[in-house]
């Protein structure tokens, strides 16, 4: 059974307080696709780029297709009430 190839990757990220959502498409280059793996390391990159942007923010990461992300920030009563990480 093969891997499943992906020739772009969507992903949003919704902030707290902004109405859209901001919203990126990778592309795999010409004649290339992304496999899991390469998703995989596409939505930690991002996830490093959240962390590093927004230190103040959790985000939940939500699957809404076999190759489509939402990051989405949860509201910050909710993330006082989030335990710290170990």
């Amino acid at each position: 059974m093969s891997e499943r190839m992906f020739k772009s990757v969507a992903m949003k990220v919704f902030l707290a307080g902004r109405e859209k959502p901001v919203t990126r498409t990778y592309r795999a280059g010409p004649r290339s696709r992304f496999t899991s793996a390469g998703v995989d390391t596409l939505l930690e990159e991002v996830a490093d780029h959240l962390e590093a942007t927004f230190p103040d923010q959790e985000f939940r990461l939500v699957q809404i297709g076999p190759a489509a992300f939402n990051f989405v920030a949860a509201p910050q009563e909710l993330t006082d009430e989030i335990p710290a990480r170990v």
